[in-house]
C-alpha cells in the first residue's frame, strides 16, 4: 500500500492512515474519511482562498440540531462568514451547518458557482 496509496494523491510513497467516521450500524457506511499522511511528512500547501470561491473548494456540511444557535455562536469568536448558515473554520476551510431535512439558503449561489468556474478556466 505505501508504494502505491501516496502517488495516487500526487505524493511520494508514504504512510497514510485512513479513518472513515459514520452513523454507525451495520452498513458500514462512512460519511467522511480523515487521512494521515507520515513518512516522509508532506509538504506545507497553502492555506485555501476565503476571497473568492474557486473550483475544488471544500466544503463540510453537517446536519446539526440547533444549527442557526450553532452559527451564531461560532460568528461570535471573530470567525468570517458565507451566507446564512456557513463560515471559515481557522484553517480557511468552509463549514456549513444545517438543520436536518431544513430546505435554507444555498451554500453556493448559481452566479458565483459560475463565476469560480470561468475564473479557474481563465
Amino acid at each position: 500500500m505505501r508504494e502505491t496509496l501516496g502517488p495516487t494523491m500526487g505524493l511520494p510513497a508514504c504512510t497514510v492512515r485512513l479513518s472513515y467516521l459514520g452513523p454507525g450500524g451495520d452498513d458500514g457506511l462512512g460519511i467522511l474519511a480523515l487521512a494521515q499522511i507520515s513518512d516522509p511528512t508532506p509538504p506545507v500547501l497553502p492555506r485555501p482562498r476565503t476571497d473568492r470561491l474557486h473550483r475544488g473548494q471544500v466544503a463540510v456540511v453537517l446536519g446539526i440540531e440547533g444549527a442557526s444557535e450553532a452559527v451564531r455562536a461560532v460568528r461570535g469568536r471573530g470567525y468570517r462568514s458565507r451566507g446564512s448558515s456557513a463560515f471559515y473554520d481557522g484553517d480557511g476551510f468552509l463549514v456549513a451547518l444545517e438543520e436536518p431535512g431544513a430546505q435554507g439558503d444555498s451554500l453556493f449561489s448559481a452566479s458565483e458557482v459560475a463565476g469560480a468556474a470561468e475564473a479557474d478556466v481563465a
